[in-house]
């Protein structure tokens, strides 16, 4: 399934068993690890793509009942290689969009993502998948409503009507029909998130001696206020 190349940091590599001399040079090696996403990227000197393998599922510790080890238990072995169940290629597909990319928080649609979630709900029926995993019970029907809406023909995609359900639905069609509104409604809600958020940071970053220091020469740094402004008014015009 073409699907599978796609999703290619659910692999279970290990950075040992990559002869790393022959194949691939480690690049985007920052300082401050613990802050990265991914492991530091893997680039082929014979090929036009790379690889990054993420250290986690979830970005958000609360959030992660999709791991490693849950992953782990019902991998599959594909021509030579583990990949997880198909189970939980359509979990990581839905919470890869709707938590780490705050598809659910701001209605954002990702067709490529949305197409292979379509592939995939060819192979296991999706009712199924959502009934034995009871974490995010809104969030994952949001996500297919929402792919419904875009792909409504596929019967694999069919979802039991509730008033949950139709509010997604509606939401949709503001956004599709009156974009100018929405996009108005979102800006306000991703200045509210981002205040939330950093002001999280803010704390637990004063409580915390090491991160404390590194807190304080940020912000006498007129570099770093340049590049999170710019963070800010790109995360802006993405929602």
């Amino acid at each position: 399934m073409k699907v599978f190349f796609r999703l290619v940091s659910f692999l279970f590599f290990s950075l040992t068993s990559i002869n790393v001399s022959s194949q691939v040079t480690l690049v985007d090696a920052l300082r401050d690890f613990k802050s990265m996403k991914h492991y530091p990227r893997l680039v082929h000197q014979k090929r036009d793509f790379a690889i990054e393998i993420h250290k986690d599922v979830i970005q958000s510790v609360s959030m992660r009942q999709l791991n490693y080890n849950k992953i782990s238990k019902s991998k599959r072995l594909v021509n030579g290689f583990y990949l997880p169940s198909i189970s939980n290629l359509i979990l990581h597909n839905l919470m890869n969009m709707q938590l780490n990319d705050k598809g659910f928080l701001f209605t954002r649609f990702n067709l490529r993502q949305q197409f292979d979630f379509v592939l995939l709900s060819q192979y296991k029926n999706l009712r199924t998948v959502f009934n034995t995993f009871p974490f995010h019970e809104r969030v994952l029907k949001a996500y297919l409503v929402k792919s419904h809406y875009l792909f409504h023909e596929l019967n694999s995609l069919s979802y039991s009507k509730d008033l949950w359900s139709c509010w997604v639905m509606n939401v949709l069609k503001v956004k599709v029909e009156y974009p100018a509104i929405f996009k108005g409604l979102n800006s306000l809600l991703y200045i509210i998130f981002r205040v939330c958020r950093d002001f999280k940071l803010l704390f637990q970053y004063m409580f915390n001696g090491r991160k404390r220091i590194v807190l304080v020469r940020s912000l006498s740094s007129p570099k770093w206020w340049s590049k999170y402004l710019e963070n800010i008014f790109r995360g802006h015009e993405s929602v």
